[in-house]
């Protein structure tokens, strides 16, 4: 008997009764269908007198299953208690099982009657899909018993998995402690499976079930009745209770359990990339030491976590993205890239290349390079590096610096522990690792400026650190670390715990911008790229309006909608947001564009907040434009 629950919904059940009666006429399989009661499930009939295999009915069942949403397994896997009511047998919330067809009852039991040849399931197994009979031998070969994990043993008078107890998963819990659903009798039997391979015995399930807390085992408390739920006696719950555990510890026992693969046993190729390019670039902490040095690291820093996000090493990001990532302005951001992509004497090898220059309103494309380690020609000599053309020096810079003091750091480099991570490890990392260096207190106007923040990363987190550590962490020499050192003191973010031995400090970094004034900065930096964005697509769709043709047949002005009625929110193009881009009047007629009124009425769409928190996040832009203003890896795209 194939049983179709209504559960799933009367649509689901009607198409998949249309389905199986199908697959059915092409086995030659007769059958017969009714109506199970007045919920509208289904019943088709099929007999057989030559009787079938179980293991070959369970078979077809679970194979059955992936194509039939609707259709309930357990009277087909069930050969010793698996039943149903027959046609014309009464229902519990009022009403019969009915024939539907045939419609007839002599009709019915002659087809009954005559019955079908066993070998036609086979024929009906062979007809299913590829991967519905797949999925039909994975649910029988998979379940095999293996002894030496799924011994069943008997505790008092009921059976259990041999095994030390465990504890529940939090999923578990939220199973038990959670509303029951749909189905209530589905979640009692995934309760019961975890608790059977957690070692559980049935004395340990009572306990469970006697907690009034407990909405998942509403099942096993009640039972469906034409007014409600009608609570169980302590009898039936016994009873249902001893069943129900029997069948859960043997589906346990034939059921092992998936190991778990280590995270690292088979590593992302791009994680494994970009790890080995952090471990390098925290190798070389000379390298980030000059005065370009920090905006540097953490330009490689951001396109490092947009390449995990992304999952590829090659990304197209735009100096605007770039520097709401990282703290530091757009114009800084694209000289460091360029400084990154050049092969120099003092900075060593590039770590990035331009695959493709920006065009438009296309960023550029970037394409993290393997690391060499400066100095080492071995290393260098041993890595393959796509040839690309290097930007010259002199573009690069604007202006000479001295090079890094190399003769503070110290001859082994600090260990970074970032190999081996998984990727949400490293992207946790990196993000934490931006989101400090991108603090409104590193500020160069009005704050601490970025070369204090590589100090104050490096000694962040340790109980206790000392000039000698900072210097070999950061590169910097003695004199500059306790520079450093004084002005994080004197703002409360570090405390000399003992001489030449600095520990946290008892501010946070928020409390120390708010005394500098300072709060604010980096949102009204990201609150500008906003504008310059929408300024740059109401010109674009300007000129679009303004050189297509049967342009005054479209209304592209912005809408007035009446009192009371709401407006869908759906991004809409700029020049019907704000209007047509304003012009400067002239004696001849309209003038050139007036891209100050055009920024005026841009900046009305974002009001300023600079005072609250959630400026710095981007949470204060209106819905439609809050896309542009969250500055996060999923906004960029693989290239």
């Amino acid at each position: 008997m194939f049983d179709l629950d209504i559960t799933a919904g009367p649509d689901v059940v009607a198409e998949d009764l249309q389905r199986l009666r199908e697959l059915l006429d092409d086995a030659s399989i007769t059958y017969i269908v009714s109506r199970s009661g007045p919920s509208g499930g289904h019943h088709v009939w099929a007999r057989f007198p030559a009787g079938v295999d179980p293991t070959a009915m369970r078979k077809l069942a679970y194979a059955l299953a992936t194509l039939l949403p609707s259709l309930d397994t357990g009277t087909l896997t069930n050969p010793s208690h698996g039943c149903a009511r027959p046609p014309g047998s009464p229902h519990r919330h009022g009403g019969a099982a009915t024939l539907v067809a045939p419609a007839d009852v002599e009709t019915a039991a002659a087809i009954l009657s005559e019955g079908n040849p066993s070998e036609r399931l086979q024929l009906l197994f062979d007809a299913l899909p590829t991967s519905a009979r797949e999925s039909g031998d994975r649910a029988i070969h998979g379940r095999q018993t293996t002894p030496a994990h799924h011994q069943v043993a008997t505790h008092g008078d009921a059976p259990r998995l041999t095994g030390k107890r465990r504890a529940l998963t939090a999923g578990s819990d939220k199973l038990i402690y959670g509303p029951p659903g749909a189905d209530a009798s589905a979640t009692l039997w995934a309760i019961l499976l975890r608790c059977a391979h957690a070692r559980w015995t049935l004395a340990d399930v009572r306990v469970l079930a006697d907690d009034p807390g407990a909405q998942g085992l509403q099942h096993l408390q009640s039972k469906r009745a034409p007014g409600g739920r009608q609570p169980r006696s302590t009898a039936e719950r016994e009873a249902l209770l001893a069943r129900q555990w029997a069948r859960a510890v043997e589906y346990a026992a034939q059921t092992p359990l998936p190991q778990r693969e280590k995270r690292h046993d088979v590593p992302d190729p791009t994680t494994t990339a970009i790890a080995a390019i952090e471990d390098a670039a925290r190798a070389q902490p000379w390298r980030w030491a000059t005065p370009a040095g920090p905006a540097d690291r953490e330009a490689l820093r951001a396109l490092c976590l947009i390449a995990l996000a992304c999952r590829s090493t090659t990304v197209s990001l735009d100096c605007r993205r770039w520097s709401a990532l990282t703290g530091f302005g757009k114009s800084t951001m694209a000289a460091a890239a360029r400084r990154l992509a050049c092969d120099h004497p003092i900075d060593g090898p590039a770590w990035i290349t331009c695959t493709k220059e920006a065009e438009g309103r296309m960023a550029a494309t970037w394409t993290l390079l393997p690391p060499v380690l400066a100095g080492d020609p071995m290393a260098e000599e041993s890595v393959t590096r796509p040839a690309s053309e290097s930007t010259p020096v002199e573009v690069a810079r604007t202006q000479g610096r001295k090079p890094a003091p190399r003769q503070t750091v110290s001859d082994t480099p600090p260990s970074s522990g970032v190999l081996g991570r998984s990727r949400q490890e490293l992207t946790d990392l990196l993000t934490t690792e931006l989101k400090t260096a991108a603090h409104d207190i590193w500020t160069p106007r009005g704050g601490l400026g970025h070369a204090c923040h590589r100090t104050y990363a490096a000694a962040r987190g340790a109980a206790a650190v000392t000039t000698s550590i900072l210097s070999d962490e950061t590169g910097y020499s003695r004199a500059t670390i306790r520079r450093h050192l004084r002005t994080l003191c004197a703002h409360g973010l570090l405390a000399a715990t003992e001489p030449n031995s600095y520990g946290p400090g008892p501010l946070s970094l928020d409390q120390a911008a708010a005394k500098l004034g300072v709060n604010g900065t980096g949102a009204r930096r990201l609150r500008n790229y906003i504008i310059d964005r929408e300024l740059y697509a109401w010109w674009i769709d300007e000129q679009q309006w303004r050189t297509s043709p049967g342009k005054h047949g479209r209304r592209c002005l912005p809408r007035q909608h009446p009192g009371g009625q709401g407006a869908i929110p759906v991004r809409q193009r700029p020049r019907a947001t704000y209007g047509a881009f304003p012009t400067r009047r002239s004696r001849t007629g309209p003038g050139r564009a007036d891209y100050a009124e055009a920024a005026r009425r841009v900046r009305q769409h974002f009001p300023a907040r600079p005072d609250d928190t959630e400026v710095r996040a981007g949470l204060h832009v209106p819905a439609p434009e809050r896309e542009w203003a969250l500055a996060v890896p999923p906004t960029a795209t693989p290239a």
